[in-house]
């Protein structure tokens, strides 16, 4: 089908919400957005009532950590943990999905270097059949060098989309004391105090001797195109040091210092959405709503839950700030950082038709269907389609009609 119109719907662009607008897709690109159906464009299908909105872009998503290993030792092949997430992904709107793959030693589960290897050629693998855009946000621990040539090889092998540097060492960042570390770590992955004592032993080495590995991998980084972001960052000078290794991106300050600091040099700072959904951070971080207010917060993520992201936006469109704005922080400004602006992030002509239908349930934001490309990734199993010949036909049978023909499917 490669060219119908999503008509009826509150499309959301970049600047401006326009009423029961009509978004003409060809060749898996948006070819022009008009106020009224139009003819020549063959297929319609009914979104009244419902928004329709770019695809979300969720920058940094580590929830592939726990789908992996749902239990303290207890791992999943990759395939299958992928395939799972997947599912929960498209439900939540989320077209671009970068998985966050961490690189340590042998810190704990799917961190270690080799598993995490493993995971990312399987999230390679499944971006050549995904319905949504699987990216690698590859995080590297830089007091681990031993992981070093792994995460070098991979990005010089063009597995890498997103590059962070992390420091986890007690005493910065996001850990200030080393007992706030030890329960995360006995927490998450049952870390024994004997495992905890070696592994202080080793990041406060590996971090004295930091400086060379974290340099070369840098460079590497910026020689391949690959974004760089800084992790954790509390101070103006944390920023300063990332900004120096070429950084453009800074997740999830410590302090409002470091996020005000971080805006003002032109970073994008990006905040999770479980922290604007729950009203505060899950420790002792920033309350990111206070961020956003203050504009020294530009993008959203999932973190460690996508249903967040989307319920995110719609919060904060609902009063702290004009709908459109709230958008942008789940699409277009991550879609700028990444560096995939030409092509997705906002619904205008000429970029992909990646967009989602969305409906509110007790001021819910549920998911209708979901394209990528001009393709539904997802959309609902009740919903049929209309062929428009001569004329348009109006869809009544749901929200959203599917592409498929009548009686296929």
């Amino acid at each position: 089908m490669n060219r119908f119109q999503i008509c009826g719907g509150i499309v959301v662009g970049p600047e401006e919400v326009r009423e029961r607008a009509c978004i003409a897709v060809e060749r898996g690109r948006i070819a022009a957005i008009t106020e009224e159906p139009q003819n020549a464009w063959g297929i319609r299908v009914d979104v009244a009532g419902c928004y329709v909105l770019p695809g979300l872009i969720d920058l940094h998503c580590d929830a592939i950590e726990r789908e992996l290993e749902p239990r303290t030792g207890v791992l999943f092949p990759a395939s299958v943990a992928l395939r799972s997430l997947e599912g929960r992904l498209v439900a939540s709107g989320i077209t671009t999905a970068y998985h966050s793959i961490s690189f340590a030693e042998e810190e704990f589960g799917v961190r270690s270097r080799a598993l995490a290897g493993e995971i990312v050629e399987a999230t390679h693998r499944r971006a050549e059949i995904s319905p949504i855009r699987l990216r690698v946000h590859l995080r590297y621990e830089v007091t681990h060098q031993s992981a070093l040539p792994a995460v070098l090889q991979l990005v010089e092998r063009g597995r890498v989309h997103l590059l962070s540097f992390m420091d986890h060492t007690p005493g910065q960042g996001q850990y200030r004391e080393a007992e706030e570390y030890r329960r995360f770590l006995a927490d998450a992955y049952g870390t024994r105090p004997e495992e905890f004592s070696r592994l202080m032993v080793l990041k406060h080495r590996g971090r004295r001797d930091a400086a060379a590995g974290l340099a070369r991998l840098a460079a590497a980084g910026r020689a391949r195109g690959v974004p760089l972001s800084s992790h954790d960052d509390d101070s103006a000078a944390s920023i300063e040091a990332a900004l120096a290794r070429g950084a453009t991106i800074s997740e999830f300050p410590v302090t409002l210092e470091a996020a005000c600091h971080a805006a003002a040099c032109g970073m994008a700072v990006c905040v999770g959405a479980p922290n604007v959904v729950r009203g505060g951070s899950q420790g002792a971080g920033i309350r990111a709503l206070d961020a956003i207010e203050i504009g020294a917060a530009s993008v959203l993520c999932s973190d460690y839950y996508p249903a967040a992201l989307l319920s995110a936006v719609f919060q904060l469109g609902a009063g702290r700030l004009p709908l459109p704005a709230a958008v942008r922080l789940a699409t277009l400004n991550p879609a700028q950082a990444a560096g995939l602006a030409h092509h997705t992030g906002s619904l205008e002509p000429g970029k992909w038709a990646d967009l989602i239908v969305v409906r509110l349930v007790e001021g819910t934001p549920e998911v209708m269907g979901v394209m990528r490309a001009g393709q539904w990734a997802y959309r609902p199993r009740y919903a049929v389609a209309a062929e428009v010949e001569d004329r348009l036909d109006v869809v009544e049978s749901g929200p959203v009609a599917s592409l498929a023909r009548p009686g296929e499917g």
